[in-house]
Formats: structure tokens, C-alpha cells, sequence
């Protein structure tokens, strides 16, 4: 199956589509986690940008169609779609903080990998993000270090995905 030029751009329509309806249902999500946020915190405000939204979503769109293309594949599995989701939301940090106060605590500037894992956690019918937070933090808070700290590719977080749904199967059997 060969890659036409404008499969990849905003030119497509069928892409571009794709395109903003994965925006629109991110930021549902985003949204919805900005204002729980901000309810809670004076000194801090979260905002939405729209463009950083926007570039993650074709760059999750690009990447599926490239898997695609590459493995002459029609479809792509939940594990490497949440991966994809998880690299480009966490990429982007389309959330982003506004404040005047040097007293910013560490779970703000995390707020965009939990945006990811939420969003990343979605494509999956055996557990939520909220599941996986409450019965395994552990493997939260090692990912959430990974993505700060380390160098990890998108086949590392497909892995993971994979790995995360087994350990939630066994954990809820």
C-alpha cells in the first residue's frame, strides 16, 4: 500500500477528520480535569492550548497511519493506540499552568502525564486510569519518572501498555 503525499497533511479529508475529532474528544477529557484543578487552587491556574491539542492529535495521527502503512495493517491495536496517545499528550503538555507563586507542588507538574494517562487509559475496557492509580501507583509513579527523566520510544510504551492491561486483568480477577 503506497503513502500518498497527502494522506499526512490537513489536505486529506478523512485525516483531517480524524484529526479533530480525537482534538474534540481530548479536550473533553482535558477540560474536565482543568477545572476539577482549578477549583481546587487559587494560586495556581491551568489552561488549554488549543495548538498544542491540535499538533498532538495529528502527530497520534501520523504515527497510526505510518504503523499502518508500514505493516500493512487496517487496524491498530489498543496498547500501541494508547501508547501513541500517552507519547504525544505527555510530548506536548498541551496544559498549561499559569501562576505568580513560587510555591508550585510537584503533582501540578505532572498534570500533563496524568492528562496522558487518562486519555491513554481510555482505549481500554478492563480498567480506567483511576483503577490503575488506586490499586497501582507504583507502576504510575514509575512511568511518570520514566517520561521525566528518560529517553523511552514509542515501542517501550506499547510494551508497557500491553503489560499494564495483563497486570489490571490479574488484579481484578
Amino acid at each position: 500500500m503506497p503513502i500518498e503525499p497527502h494522506e499526512f497533511s490537513f489536505d486529506d479529508e478523512n485525516f483531517l477528520n480524524s484529526v479533530l475529532e480525537r482534538l474534540e474528544t481530548w479536550e473533553d477529557i482535558a477540560t474536565q480535569l482543568i477545572i476539577d484543578y482549578n477549583n481546587q487552587s487559587s494560586s495556581v491556574n491551568l489552561f488549554l492550548n488549543r495548538k498544542f491539542l491540535l499538533m498532538a492529535s495529528k502527530s497520534y495521527f501520523d504515527d497510526i497511519l505510518k504503523f499502518k502503512v508500514y505493516t500493512r495493517s487496517t487496524s491498530v491495536e489498543t496498547a500501541k493506540k494508547a501508547a501513541f496517545t500517552f507519547k504525544w499528550l505527555s510530548r506536548y503538555k498541551p496544559i498549561q499552568l499559569c501562576t505568580d507563586s513560587e510555591e508550585v507542588g510537584i503533582e501540578i507538574l505532572e498534570i500533563n502525564q496524568l492528562f496522558a494517562l487518562i486519555a491513554a487509559c481510555g482505549y481500554f475496557e478492563n480498567f480506567t486510569s483511576y483503577d490503575l492509580l488506586r490499586k497501582r501507583g507504583d507502576i504510575v509513579e514509575e512511568l511518570f519518572y520514566n517520561l521525566t527523566y528518560r529517553d523511552v520510544c514509542g515501542k517501550t510504551y506499547t510494551l508497557i501498555f500491553r503489560l499494564i492491561s495483563e497486570i489490571m486483568d490479574s488484579e481484578i480477577r
